[in-house]
């Protein structure tokens, strides 16, 4: 059983929003704009930047909106449906353990020797559509068409 499984099965409430979810008989993507909005508020997840506490203590990267989280997976994994994403997302969210943006960089570059020693991270998207896109660069957010842009350091492995 994978972990989101594993969170939903573990949590009746989580299960009824999702079992409420399924029976309304909505869309991919419209069940996946659910999932996002009753879960995150349930939970008190960060829907969105704005909503972002830094002083929450993530496993090994900074706090994130399930927004962020939603690209970053979707980037990782284009071709699953929308709910599984999103699912995924709040999971990572509710978890505090968010995908590394090393990661995200490896698949784009090809390789972690490849990835440059900074780069910028640019958000698109409104909620459950989020998508990403990579770039070294320095192009402001407004210029490229983004909701948020990050300035991303390079992990180093030693």
């Amino acid at each position: 059983m994978n972990p989101v499984e594993a969170w939903y099965y573990k949590d009746k409430k989580l299960l009824d929003i999702l079992m409420d979810i399924d029976k309304k008989g909505l869309s991919e993507e419209e069940s996946a704009r659910e999932a996002f909005y009753l879960v995150s508020e349930m939970y008190g997840l960060p829907k969105f930047i704005g909503d972002v506490d830094y002083e929450d203590d993530w496993e090994d990267e900074e706090p994130r909106s399930v927004f962020e989280e939603i690209a970053m997976v979707r980037f990782l994994f284009p071709d699953d449906l929308p709910r599984g994403i999103v699912m995924l997302a709040l999971h990572n969210v509710y978890s505090k353990v968010g995908i590394p943006f090393d990661e995200v960089a490896t698949e784009y570059y090809g390789s972690h020797d490849d990835i440059p020693a900074s780069y910028f991270v640019y958000f698109f998207g409104n909620d459950v559509d989020a998508t990403l896109k990579l770039d070294i660069g320095e192009q402001s957010w407004i210029e490229a068409g983004a909701v948020l842009m990050k300035k991303v350091m390079k992990t180093s492995y030693e």
